[in-house]
């Protein structure tokens, strides 16, 4: 499991969460938690999914959602631990209001490679983030 660092979000209603970043490729412990799939690269961090899980070791590398993540070129995943259901739903709700992350919006990520380049080149999706040690 390859950690890429701590970065945080801030949700639409202000709050500000906390991740923890790896790999796409990394393997979790079974854990609840949210997750955000994200596209690192030398323009940034670009939010491509926000969802939560109760099992991590699952979700997300077995998500439905795995065209889409390859489709946008996810190769990372950041967690944010929490075990609690209610509080898992607000803080993905909270996050999608803000970011609005093309799989959630798109699950079959089905726009041409053109599309792509010119979403990326516009920012589109492109997260506010503060790295954290």
């Amino acid at each position: 499991m390859t950690m890429l660092g701590n970065y945080s979000l801030d949700g639409k209603s202000g709050t500000r969460y906390r991740f923890a970043a790896y790999s796409r490729d990394s393997e979790f412990d079974a854990f609840a938690a949210v997750y955000v799939m994200v596209r690192q690269d030398d323009l940034g961090h670009h939010l491509v999914y926000i969802g939560e899980t109760a099992d991590l070791s699952d979700r997300p590398l077995n998500c439905g959602c795995k065209d889409c993540f390859d489709h946008w070129g996810a190769n990372a995943v950041w967690i944010y631990a929490l075990p609690n259901l209610r509080k898992r739903q607000e803080i993905k709700a909270d996050l999608r209001s803000r970011y609005h992350p093309r799989c959630n919006a798109e699950p079959s990520g089905a726009l041409s490679a053109q599309a792509i380049a010119a979403s990326f080149a516009m920012n589109e999706h492109r997260a506010v983030f503060l790295q954290t040690e």
